[in-house]
């Protein structure tokens, strides 16, 4: 008896964590579409188009960047974009890799990707130095499309 109730255990836990992480025995049943939505985030950032930005962001997102500035609504959002790709993100180009899906519910994910950020100028036009970082993401599914709830950005200290 023992033997058959820590074999169910173990079952269900095998389920469990291969269905709630990327690289486990089994894929997530969503996580194709968050990875989509990522990818057109990504996408839009290095054709510099707010409007692509933003369409990645539900309507009533959070977004906070590495210096801790913080943009609520997709409008907002977009007007951030704007105003970054017009001055020091006009050059920049993004990629991004992600470690971790984690579905919390289906309709539910927490995302975490690495990101390297090239071609950031300063205020006076000066070209700064790549940086790597980590984008940490709540993402939601709307109909059959995943968007960007809430996004956090943060830089890897000693990584220039």
């Amino acid at each position: 008896m023992k033997k058959h109730y820590l074999t169910i255990v173990l079952v269900a836990s095998m389920m469990t964590f291969g269905y709630s992480r990327t690289g486990s025995a089994q894929t997530n049943p969503g996580e194709a579409g968050v990875k989509q939505a990522l990818a057109d985030y990504i996408d839009g950032f290095n054709h510099h188009d707010a409007a692509a930005v933003a369409a990645q962001f539900a309507e009533d997102a959070e977004r906070t960047t590495v210096r801790g500035d913080v943009s609520h609504g997709r409008g907002a959002i977009e007007k951030s974009y704007a105003g970054l790709f017009g001055g020091m993100l006009k050059n920049a180009h993004r990629s991004a890799t992600v470690k971790s899906v984690r579905l919390l519910t289906p309709e539910i994910a927490l995302v975490d990707a690495d990101y390297e950020l090239t071609g950031r100028t300063t205020n006076s036009g000066a070209e700064q130095p790549p940086v790597k970082g980590l984008l940490s993401l709540v993402m939601t599914k709307h109909g059959d499309k995943w968007l960007i709830t809430d996004f956090h950005e943060q830089e890897m200290e000693g990584v220039h």
